[in-house]
C-alpha cells in the first residue's frame, strides 16, 4: 500500500509540474526552407556558376525553450541545412557540368507569446502563438577560391585539367574559414500541443536578412515541425 501511495503521489507531482508549472524543454526540429540558390564566381577566363536543383532546402536541428511570465517563451534553436546544386565550370571554349551542395548553419533566438490557449484538464493543452527574434547564418557555396584551396594552387589551367580528367568529380567541401556570415530578424506564427510532458510544435516563419544585396543568400519563408520534452 505504501508503495502504491508513493507511486500515485509521484504521478500527481509529475503531472502538476508538467501541466501547471512548465519551466523549460528541449527537442528536435525539422524544417523546409522555401529558397533557391544561384550564383557565379569568375577569375579571368575561368567561370563557375551554380543553381539549386529545386526550390526547397531541408533542415534539421535541435531547440531549447524556457517559459517566462505573462505567457512568454524564450527559444533558442540551431539548424543545419543542405541543398543540391547543379554546377557548370568553363574555361575558354571548354565547359563541364558537375554536382555539389550548399551548406547552411543557422541559429535562431525567438521570443514568442501565446495569444490563444485551450486545455483538457490534466491531459493536454493547445496554444496559438506569435513571435519575433534575431538570427545568424553561416553559408558555404561553390567558388573558385574553394577549388584553389582544394588543389593548393593558383594555376587555373591546372585546376581545370584536373577536374576535366576526373569523370567522378564532385565539388569539394569548403573549409570553415570560407563560410559566409549573415544576420537577420524573423517573424513567426505557430501552434503548440502539449500531451503530458511531450510538446509538438508547428511554425510558419519568415527570415528577413539584412544583407539584401548579396547573390548567395536571400530572405526566405520556412515551415518548421518540432517535438520536445518539457521539464
Amino acid at each position: 500500500c505504501d508503495v502504491i501511495l508513493v507511486k500515485n503521489k509521484l504521478i500527481i507531482f509529475i503531472l502538476f509540474f508538467s501541466l501547471a508549472l512548465p519551466l523549460a524543454g528541449v527537442g528536435f526540429i525539422g524544417s523546409q526552407n522555401l529558397t533557391n540558390r544561384s550564383g557565379m564566381s569568375v577569375d579571368n577566363n575561368f567561370n563557375l556558376t551554380y543553381e539549386s536543383s529545386g526550390n526547397f532546402e531541408s533542415s534539421f536541428g535541435f531547440f531549447i525553450y524556457i517559459d517566462l511570465p505573462k505567457k512568454l517563451t524564450l527559444e533558442l534553436s540551431s539548424h543545419m541545412s543542405q541543398q543540391n546544386l547543379d554546377i557548370n565550370i568553363s574555361m575558354d571554349n571548354q565547359s563541364l557540368n558537375t554536382n555539389g551542395e550548399s551548406e547552411l548553419f543557422s541559429q535562431y533566438l525567438t521570443l514568442r507569446k501565446n495569444y490563444k490557449n485551450y486545455s483538457i484538464p490534466v491531459l493536454a493543452k493547445f496554444a496559438l502563438n506569435y513571435g519575433i527574434g534575431i538570427n545568424t547564418h553561416q553559408l558555404s557555396v561553390p567558388s573558385i577560391s574553394v577549388l584553389k584551396d582544394e588543389y593548393d594552387t593558383e594555376d587555373l589551367n591546372y585546376i581545370y585539367n584536373q577536374i576535366s580528367q576526373n569523370m567522378y568529380f564532385d565539388f569539394p567541401n569548403p573549409s570553415l574559414s570560407s563560410y559566409q556570415k549573415y544576420e537577420g530578424v524573423h517573424f513567426q506564427l505557430g501552434s503548440q500541443i502539449k500531451l503530458l510532458m511531450i510538446n509538438l510544435f508547428a511554425t510558419v516563419k519568415y527570415t528577413f536578412l539584412f544583407t539584401a544585396r548579396n547573390t548567395h543568400m536571400k530572405s526566405f519563408p520556412s515551415i518548421n515541425i518540432g517535438i520536445g520534452w518539457g521539464i
